[in-house]
């Protein structure tokens, strides 16, 4: 067996909150009428205290107002965890709805205006927000949204959410097969395989840690060069092996302490767990588990009655 090797290769691919209590319906005549101004004040409290509540749920509202030059310094800012909150909420408001204005907002969700700014400007590239000088800011739709189903890689899939893909080898070493591992690949135990742990991140945001496992005995010349993050790359380029099928298996996890320091997450936080079978014709080559943010990966279904 080989000895881990760490690397720091980095590969960057271009172009549960409390719901407030039921109120007492009042007989229909009883009931006072709102003037259309009384009403939009009243669209706009909720929307603001959705976007509050969802940013205070998010790992890194939850920590609280920043300090004078905390976190500056870190690859992942309080303006991208900002972001990652407030899309949720925005999927929610029809678009064209005018959101709360920026000093209100920014003193409501106790963040800087700089942060807010940033992250409203990154919710405008992605389509979730239009800005109107002298007009406010509105909700929005992306002007494309990515397919519910095919086999893509990660970066393909953040390219489709309009976001910019990069992938980190935190670990590349060859073990033998436990009978789990031997089991799930279809193989011998003892067998070698590849296991490789990857760092995702879009928009410079850690978003994903990946475990893989590759079946060495069907990826002949996979070890040739030097050990590096683009491992489907790799597999079509050194091995002639092309992945056109994968079973997943989708379940809600706690995230392992390794988990919440690559990810910047509090302690007891839920992570999005996708559980991979990948196959070249009718071969398992690759078995992974990736486990994801979930506010940084949502899934949506097109459900069709057969």
């Amino acid at each position: 067996m080989k000895n881990p090797s760490v690397t720091t290769e980095s590969t960057h691919d271009n172009p549960a909150t409390q719901e407030p209590p039921p109120t007492q319906e009042l007989p229909a005549s009883s009931k006072p009428l709102a003037t259309p101004t009384e009403q939009a004040v009243t669209n706009t409290d909720l929307i603001l205290q959705a976007l509050v509540d969802a940013w205070k749920h998010h790992p890194m509202g939850a920590q609280g107002p920043a300090s004078r030059g905390q976190r500056s310094r870190e690859s992942y800012k309080r303006s991208d965890g900002l972001t990652e909150a407030l899309r949720g909420v925005l999927l929610q408001i029809p678009p064209g709805t005018r959101l709360p204005g920026e000093r209100p907002l920014a003193e409501a969700l106790e963040v800087s205006r700089t942060t807010l700014r940033n992250a409203v400007e990154s919710l405008a590239r992605e389509g979730y927000v239009r800005v109107q000088p002298g007009r406010g800011t509105r909700s929005a739709r992306p002007t494309s949204t990515p397919p519910t189903y095919g086999l893509r890689t990660f970066a393909e899939e953040m390219r489709l959410r309009h976001r910019t893909p990069s992938v980190r080898l935190i670990r590349h070493e060859v073990v033998k097969a436990t009978n789990l591992l031997a089991r799930e690949l279809r193989l011998e135990r003892g067998e070698e395989i590849l296991y490789l742990q990857r760092l995702h991140s879009a928009d410079s945001a850690p978003v994903a840690v990946e475990e893989m496992y590759v079946a060495l005995r069907r990826t002949p010349g996979l070890l040739e060069g030097p050990p590096s993050a683009r491992i489907e790359k790799h597999l079509d380029e050194r091995c002639g092996v092309s992945l056109n099928r994968s079973l997943e298996q989708i379940e809600a996890v706690t995230a392992t302490l390794m988990q919440e320091r690559m990810l910047n997450l509090s302690s007891g936080a839920a992570l999005l767990q996708i559980v991979r079978h990948q196959f070249a014709g009718d071969e398992v080559v690759v078995f992974s588990g990736t486990f994801y943010r979930p506010e940084a990966f949502p899934i949506r279904l097109d459900l069709r009655r057969q």
